[in-house]
């Protein structure tokens, strides 16, 4: 049934079954190329969106490890200035001022 729509097709239209074979499989190979050359484009974008979000996620990382390292700073300073300070009130070097 179906096979005799498509050769009173092929026969109406005047190509032989080989041309309509011959015409789909360059328009296969049409649509395949344009397909693959699409798919080719569409992975530069996806590989750039992919290497993009990788870089954001190692700035972020290297920017809570400097911020880590930056807080430990602070307090090894703030522990500092208390020694300091300890030391200095120990040596006398302070000395009580009136206020005026």
């Amino acid at each position: 049934m179906i096979g005799d729509d498509v050769k009173k097709t092929n026969e109406n239209i005047g190509e032989s079954k080989n041309d309509q074979v011959v015409k789909r499989s360059r328009q296969y190979a049409k649509n395949k190329k344009s397909y693959e050359e699409s798919l080719k484009e569409y992975n530069k974008y996806v590989v750039v969106q992919n290497a993009e979000q990788e870089r954001y996620e190692n700035l972020v990382k290297e920017f809570e490890q400097l911020l880590n390292k930056r807080k430990a700073i602070d307090n090894e300073l703030d522990a500092k200035n208390r020694e300091i300070l300890d030391s200095i009130k120990k040596l006398g070097h302070f000395k009580k001022t009136k206020k005026v």
